[in-house]
């Protein structure tokens, strides 16, 4: 899988003619992107941050760790430093991307995902803006569009944006039920620890509650439990793996923690009914 290091590289790859003199920090205008730009990019990770706001998604299609957003209308969606990332769009598509490198935002930020949940959770990471909340993003990114090429002063509007997008969090959150709140928090706990812990108990200790409780409340409100989402994130990361690198079984074994490479393709076998050797060949 490819594995973009910095915006500049991102740009190459999706042939865009454009040079950064600041490769931390960029924002970009869809209805602007040349025809000549890429309009698909295939499964990839990147080594920085991504938030598109999209005014009109129109029938583009975006995945992010599987997780599949369409025909999306005034509403932010954000990706991380870690997870899967794939985009099409089409030319109907208007909204604004903003780019940028953890550095961008020292010393302000040490620890983007602790100060700023909605990069740390597939639970928060969408949010569909209000008609008062969609002009003030408008009008914050607008400001930063037009400033671009003023790294210290996009610092500082960049970080208010963050900031605001957290009151929006924090907006809806007062609202929330409990079992949202359960919801919210294990999916955060799940991308932060998916890799090392598998286990149900694990995730409910986090929460103090008891195992069958946050599978019941995960299951009654996602339609899967809490077992089931675990699964499947290591599942996919498993498959990206497989197709993507050129790790081995057992170097991918201990990527994902199993303790046995034999344990690992047990779990592969029982989730795809077949060996992680003939999923890559099937794949190649």
């Amino acid at each position: 899988m490819k594995h973009l290091k910095s915006i500049q590289e991102l740009y190459e790859w999706s042939t865009l003619k454009k040079t950064l003199s600041k490769i931390t920090f960029d924002i970009l205008n869809f209805a602007e992107l040349p025809d000549t730009t890429r309009k698909s990019l295939p499964p990839h990770r990147r080594n920085f941050y991504t938030i598109l706001f999209f005014e009109n998604q129109d029938k583009g299609n975006l995945l992010i760790d599987g997780n599949q957003y369409n025909s999306l209308k005034d509403s932010l969606v954000f990706h991380n430093d870690i997870d899967v990332f794939s985009f099409t769009r089409t030319k109907n598509v208007s909204g604004k991307v903003l780019l940028f490198h953890p550095d961008f935002l020292l010393p302000n930020s040490n620890n983007i995902k602790e100060d700023f949940p909605f990069f740390k959770s597939q639970a928060l990471n969408s949010i569909q803006l209000g008609n008062k909340d969609v002009t003030i993003v408008k009008q914050l990114l607008n400001i930063l569009y037009n400033n671009k090429n003023n790294p210290n002063f996009c610092k500082h509007v960049l970080l208010s944006i963050l900031h605001k997008f957290n009151e929006f969090l924090d907006e809806e959150a007062k609202n929330m039920s409990v079992s949202k709140r359960i919801i919210r928090t294990f999916f955060s706990n799940l991308n932060t620890f998916c890799f090392q812990e598998k286990k149900v108990s694990y995730y409910a200790e986090l929460q103090n509650i008891a195992p069958n409780y946050l599978n019941e409340v995960v299951k009654r409100e996602t339609n899967k439990s809490a077992k089931k989402w675990i699964n499947e994130k290591i599942l996919l990361e498993s498959k990206n793996l497989l197709r993507y690198s050129t790790m081995n079984i057992s170097e991918i074994s201990t990527a994902l923690s199993f303790s046995e490479p034999s344990h690992f393709v047990r779990f592969f076998k029982k989730e795809t009914q077949l060996t992680p050797k003939l999923y890559r060949k099937q794949k190649h």
